[in-house]
């Protein structure tokens, strides 16, 4: 269905644009083969697929969670600017 000269005029009043009769117009047209296409698209039969979340498959990049061997207690005290007896040491946050 074709949107009219009227129908343009009253959108483009209703968004307070202050548009010339071409300008006008040219929106009308432009709007009428947008609808067209929406039109087409709507026509093509569809029926055979089924409707989908995505336009292409989704998987999951993260790798799958497996325990594994991490740093000794040495190795992670190594760069540590304080440790005693194999721990951190840090600053006290809580006062008495």
């Amino acid at each position: 269905m074709p949107i009219s000269f009227d129908e343009v005029q009253h959108v483009a009043r209703l968004a307070r644009l202050d548009l010339t009769e071409e300008e006008l117009k040219s929106f009308q047209v432009e709007l009428n083969a947008l609808l067209g296409h929406a039109q087409d698209i709507a026509a093509v039969d569809v029926s055979a697929f089924e409707p989908k979340p995505h336009a292409v498959a989704l998987y999951n990049v993260l790798s799958d969670d497996e325990p594994r061997h991490g740093l000794s207690r040495e190795a992670a005290l190594a760069n540590a600017p304080k440790s005693r007896a194999g721990l951190f040491v840090v600053p006290a946050i809580i006062e008495d």
